[in-house]
């Protein structure tokens, strides 16, 4: 059989037409990982993850990257110096802003100051960023364990109420003496049926708290809650 050579050719990258190099660099941002984490160190907040890799291929690769994210001035600016910002590329319709509260043992207590920490470290994200920059944030997932009581929760809930442009809380269920999770790549799945009592429960004590919030800042518009395991935890 034989054939075409012409049905076969191989079209070197640079050759391609400007508008399809374009489009596979556009698809790039796209397939990257949508859970960006962020840490709180020394009342900082620093963006963990890395920029998309178009921004590290070549000249043309990051000319597209930028024009994608500047297309609705899709940055995230946290005061690093007087002079320099750490700047996060977020695309907020796809992206989660995640906090994580990894550490290697805790007891009842240790969870305790985990989860005022947790809402300590969403009031210096939102202290950091402008009114503007907050509004980008539509989706936030949060560390927030089994044992945890509902004024711990309470107090994580009353911190987004600065965050006027979120859509969705994701709230990632941790068993506090499990292991830290070491993956490289985050991924939130579902909770098996065997577990999903504790989800269940989650969801109550935070459609319970939310109502407490609402009681006092009526104006809030309450973020839909997702409740989920971290992927590869056990």
């Amino acid at each position: 059989m034989q054939v075409d050579a012409a049905a076969v050719e191989f079209t070197l990258f640079p050759l391609l037409p400007a508008e399809l190099r374009a489009k596979i660099w556009q698809t790039t941002l796209q397939e990257r990982s949508s859970i960006v984490e962020l840490r709180a160190i020394n009342d900082a907040i620093i963006p963990r993850a890395c920029p998309p890799i178009a921004f590290r291929i070549n000249q043309e690769s990051r000319y597209e990257a930028l024009r994608a994210f500047k297309a609705d001035s899709n940055t995230l600016s946290f005061p690093k110096d007087e002079t320099t910002p750490n700047r996060l590329y977020l695309l907020p319709e796809q992206d989660t802003i995640y906090f994580s509260n990894d550490y290697q043992f805790a007891t009842t207590s240790t969870t305790d100051l985990k989860m005022a920490g947790m809402a300590g470290t969403i009031s210096s994200l939102a202290a950091s960023l402008s009114q503007d920059d907050r509004a980008k944030i539509q989706t936030l997932a949060v560390d927030i364990y089994w044992w945890s009581e509902n004024d711990y929760i309470k107090d994580v809930i009353r911190e987004l109420v600065p965050f006027e442009g979120l859509k969705t809380l994701v709230v990632v269920m941790r068993d506090p003496i499990g292991r830290k999770y070491d993956g490289s790549d985050r991924i939130f799945v579902d909770w098996p049926v065997s577990q999903r009592k504790q989800a269940n429960d989650m969801n109550t004590k935070l459609w319970k708290m939310s109502r407490h919030i609402l009681r006092y800042h009526p104006q809030w518009t309450e973020p839909a809650a997702q409740v989920v395991c971290l992927g590869g935890d056990d």
